[in-house]
Order: structure tokens, then sequence, then C-alpha cells
């Protein structure tokens, strides 16, 4: 039976970026999930523990924001996590974010190869 606690996946999820950083330190990384169980609550997990490796989150919009599990839009605009966060629900959605960020996370051209 689904009880739609999903901190017990978000955890481990974050365990398993815990370990990816602990291999490669010296990179930075942009995490890319959806909003349909725990990694959102991962994604936070890991701005908290890791806001220098962070340089991204990228969440697939597949189910109502309302249902979207450990998000709280004023507790992440305040940790600052809002800034570096993209909601998206198509890939050039997605793209546009990553461009025309600062500093930009792709170039011009791989937006528009991902809007081919």
């Amino acid at each position: 039976m689904m009880t739609n606690d999903f901190e017990p996946l978000a955890r481990k999820k974050f365990d398993n970026f815990k370990k990816y950083v602990s291999i490669y330190p010296e990179f930075k990384h942009v995490f890319i999930c959806d909003n349909g169980q725990g990694d959102v609550r991962a994604g936070e997990l890991v701005h908290d523990s890791f806001p220098n490796h962070l340089d991204g989150l990228f969440v697939h919009v597949v189910q109502d924001m309302r249902k979207t599990y450990g998000f709280d839009a004023e507790r992440w605009r305040k940790k600052g996590l809002t800034a570096k966060t993209c909601f998206f629900t198509s890939y050039p959605d997605a793209a546009l974010f990553a461009a025309t960020r600062t500093p930009p996370l792709i170039r011009m051209s791989g937006l528009f190869r991902v809007c081919q």
C-alpha cells in the first residue's frame, strides 16, 4: 500500500549521490529528476550538503506540483535553491534555462540541438 512517504527513497538517492561526489569531488554536478517520488527531496538534500557541488537541479514535472514530495517554495527560496532549479515540462524548456543562466551550463548550439 502506498503511503506517499518518500523520505526513505529520497535518502537512498541522496546516499547514492554522496558516493558519487566522494569519487569525483573536483567536479560540479547537475541533478536531473522528476517530481513523481522522492527525487525533489533528494535534490534538496544534495543542495543542503553540497551547495558548491550542485550547479543545477532540473525537475521534469510529471504530476501536479502540489503532490511533489519535499517541495516547499518558500523554504527553497530562503536556501537559495530556487535560483539553480528548473521545473520543466519539455526538454527545450530545460535547455533554455541551462543556456540562459549565469554562467550558462550549455552553449546556444546545444540549445539549438535540443530544440531540433
